[in-house]
């Protein structure tokens, strides 16, 4: 295992990076099964995975939002590990316990694409299913259009950018808070992207979330719009979930555009979610998850 007391990049100061890996190990204490952590080296760098559920059952990969870290999983691990093998990953170039090697972080979706195949790879993972969140949305989508064959089922929750542009509104709540890092604004950051606001805050995943804006750097590769013509090389069945409150774009929008451009999908409004759609509608998010990847 790694030092993990050396500076990781993504932080401004190891106090900063310390405050993290205390709360990133809290909540890796709430996964329903004992967390292993993992390591695994590619060419972009190490990336770190959070291992969880029967060694014998199905695969599961997870895939977090942009600024949240594996960490973020930890009530759909624990909804998902007893029936699923659950491989958290921690975005290379995000913060969180990853390193990407100098150089060779991706720069783009298709960067991101050879990214994830290599850490699949490394996994042993041929065709697993993908569960992922904003960001992770967006490299989720991006991946299994490049590598239809690799995905046996594709879930993912308010998808950064994919299928609508991003709306001013979301930049102007969540883009000064790691910057200015007010402790205001970065409340106010929070409030906006959760329906359920002071509750989150109080969360572990709040809380990660309000230490990594204050003591890391934010990812340097912004989401873009995916093709119709490339949602539409996806094979895998697709479940998108997005919440009626999104701050990111119209919900109705997005969604159309789901349900015109994959093949396979289900397309679901999650009623009274905001952009943390996993945290605000936890339990109704991870049933139809478990339902969905249940399916043959």
């Amino acid at each position: 295992m790694p030092d993990r007391a050396a500076l990781r990049p993504c932080f401004r100061t190891a106090d900063g990076q310390a405050i993290f890996d205390r709360l990133y190990d809290e909540a890796l204490a709430g996964w329903s099964s004992p967390a292993e952590e993992r390591d695994v080296a590619t060419s972009h760098g190490r990336t770190h995975v959070v291992v969880s559920g029967p060694e014998d059952a199905p695969p599961v990969v997870l895939l977090h939002g942009a600024g949240c870290s594996a960490a973020m999983w930890v009530d759909v691990a624990r909804a998902l590990s007893p029936r699923f093998r659950t491989y958290a990953l921690d975005t290379i170039g995000d913060v969180g316990r990853s390193v990407a090697t100098p150089g060779a972080a991706p720069r783009d979706l298709d960067g991101y694409a050879d990214w994830l195949l290599a850490v699949l790879d490394a996994l042993g993972l041929e065709r697993p299913a993908i569960v992922s969140h904003s960001y992770g949305g967006w490299v989720a989508l991006g991946f299994a259009s490049r590598h239809p064959a690799r995905v046996r089922r594709l879930v993912t929750c308010a998808p950064a950018a994919s299928l609508a542009r991003i709306q001013l509104r979301f930049f102007i709540r969540t883009v000064p808070a790691f910057f200015i890092r007010w402790p205001s604004m970065i409340r106010w950051m929070l409030d906006g992207i959760s329906a359920r606001g002071p509750e989150m805050r109080a969360h572990v995943i709040g809380r990660i979330c309000e230490a990594i804006a204050k003591h890391g750097y934010p990812i340097s590769v912004y989401p873009t719009l995916i093709a119709p013509a490339r949602l539409g090389l996806i094979t895998a069945p697709t479940l998108v979930m997005i919440g009626a409150r999104e701050l990111l774009y119209d919900p109705a929008t997005a969604l159309g555009v789901a349900r015109a451009s994959l093949p396979n999908v289900q397309a679901v409004e999650i009623a009274g979610a905001s952009h943390a759609v996993t945290y605000d509608a936890a339990e109704e998010v991870c049933r139809r998850a478990r339902e969905f990847l249940e399916l043959a």
